[in-house]
């Protein structure tokens, strides 16, 4: 585990950047947590921190959302991938998004548990919690295989 702490919504930022410093070494992460535990949230911010211009929305209807980021005099695209109204993993094949996690590319992936075996290799795995302060428990693992 590389983080298991709590934070107030107005603290996501602080934990973007936390994550922000993985992108070097990883390009698949995936967010877990119910609906309302502030998934597209956390990627909104992530996407700040990595200087993404485009406004960042949830990809639920569309499946996949692409932005463009800038830091540090790089760009580099940006997939987030929201598996939530996922029909079947035919679907997500069709929609490519197995093509974009192979293409080595940084993935933002709502919802992974819908197409596990796609997911289960090299990542950042985010779990968000919402606590009873209202707040969010969020534990950071990273896998490595």
């Amino acid at each position: 585990m590389v983080l298991d702490q709590e934070y107030g919504m107005d603290e996501l930022p602080l934990v973007a950047n936390k994550l922000a410093e993985f992108v070097s070494s990883y390009h698949l992460f995936t967010f877990e947590g119910d609906l309302g535990a502030g998934k597209t949230t956390l990627v909104k911010a992530i996407c700040d921190t990595l200087g993404v211009w485009d406004k960042v929305a949830s990809p639920t209807y569309s499946l996949i959302n692409q932005y463009q980021a800038s830091k540090e005099n790089r760009t580099f695209p940006v997939f987030h991938i929201d598996l939530y109204r996922l029909d079947s993993a035919e679907e997500a094949y069709h929609a490519g998004v197995e093509e974009i996690i192979q293409s080595n590319d940084l993935c933002l992936v709502e919802w992974p548990q819908r197409l596990p075996d796609l997911l289960d290799g090299r990542r950042i795995e985010v779990r968000l919690r919402v606590s009873a302060s209202g707040g969010r428990r969020i534990q950071v693992y990273s896998h490595e295989n």
